[in-house]
């Protein structure tokens, strides 16, 4: 990591210029966005940050081009404030043998009958966003001799038995269970997937709820039977600006990582009271997704086209979440900088 090196060897930002569209005089830009910044020797010089309309000057510059320490996020294996656990889907490795399309479920449920009890929908971020209905095998272990007693299922046990044995390491460990997936988690009551890619151009990454039965892979991330409040919390513009902040990219985008965008994501410690009105808040945003339920969250999110009650019910989400954080009518540098605060303050008190 670059700024790590640069802050360790008597460095720091002493002037920076703003994420700016970079434009030549090709017929078809890119899209590229590009940032300015400089470093020198450490000093008690003031700092300059620069954008498109003013230039400002601070005492110091963070790797995040706004103002405030040089330091940068630490990915962490739990939440550092007031957010449930978080998890990655489950692993599938199994070559592609465990799952199918609708069409192929019905014809093996047309001939196999009894296999209808060891299939369920499947999903990942690119199916989630675009409704895209996918199956899997999905076999528990007191389960197994009724499976293996289906000749189709048997068989496709047997091959991905046969890829993990000839694939890498991490699939070879699993060759001896060959019947399920790497990972094995379910949840009891429901479940929110936090899709692992997100398209830079949507306002908002668009999470949701999915039943129990649903299976999710590790194409994207879940939180097992969460209170509804997190759905608000996650889903506010506060939120989708730390994650356009401290993540990074993969093609045109977001990358959403649990280590830094959610379990260091700084939070309040929430009231009861305050949960309420999150809960609320968070009905009003599924309720406004229902009513146009004959699109996908693909088609929802595209940016400027959102339904006007949709877009409405998230930006009450955002001044109500600005609101209980205490940062109502703060700029985009001021909601980062007092988020960082919190952030290294706890992070400080953590290494202590």
């Amino acid at each position: 990591m670059l700024w790590p090196h640069c802050f360790n060897n008597g460095t720091e930002i002493i002037f920076a210029y703003k994420p700016f569209e970079w434009k030549n005089s090709a017929k078809d830009n890119a899209g590229v966005y590009c940032v300015i910044v400089g470093l020198g020797i450490i000093s008690k010089s003031p700092k300059k940050i620069f954008s498109d309309t003013h230039i400002r000057i601070v005492k110091s510059i963070s790797p995040y081009l706004v103002e405030g320490e040089s330091k940068a996020v630490i990915k962490v294996s739990r939440p550092l404030f007031d957010l449930p656990i978080a998890m990655k889907g489950n692993g599938v490795y199994d070559g592609g043998y465990f799952m199918f399309t609708p069409e192929e479920k019905k014809d093996l449920i047309s001939e196999f009958p009894r296999s209808s009890k060891f299939l369920k929908k499947v999903t990942g971020s690119k199916e989630f966003i675009s409704n895209t209905e996918r199956w899997c095998i999905w076999i528990n272990k007191n389960d197994l001799s009724e499976a293996k007693s289906i000749p189709f299922i048997d068989k496709r046990i047997e091959k991905v038995k046969k890829w993990r044995e000839n694939s890498g390491e991490t699939a070879q460990a699993y060759a001896n269970v060959p019947y399920r997936f790497k990972g094995i988690n379910k949840a009891k009551r429901n479940l929110m997937i936090i899709p692992a890619v997100s398209a830079c151009s949507r306002d908002y990454i668009p999470m949701g709820f999915l039943d129990a039965e649903t299976i999710v892979t590790d194409l994207a991330f879940m939180i097992l039977d969460p209170d509804i409040y997190v759905f608000s919390i996650l889903n506010s513009s506060l939120h989708q600006l730390w994650v356009r902040t401290v993540t990074g990219r993969l093609g045109d985008g977001y990358r959403y990582s649990l280590g830094v965008c959610y379990n260091s994501f700084p939070t309040p410690v929430f009231s009861e009271s305050d949960k309420n009105e999150l809960r609320l808040s968070a009905l009003n945003i599924l309720e406004a997704r229902e009513k146009h339920s004959d699109k996908n969250l693909f088609q929802l999110y595209s940016k400027g086209k959102m339904p006007e009650d949709l877009l409405i019910a998230h930006i009450e989400n955002d001044k109500l979440v600005e609101r209980i954080y205490g940062y109502s009518g703060f700029t985009e540098d001021q909601l980062l900088e007092n988020l960082f605060a919190i952030y290294f303050t706890e992070q400080e008190r953590c290494n202590a």
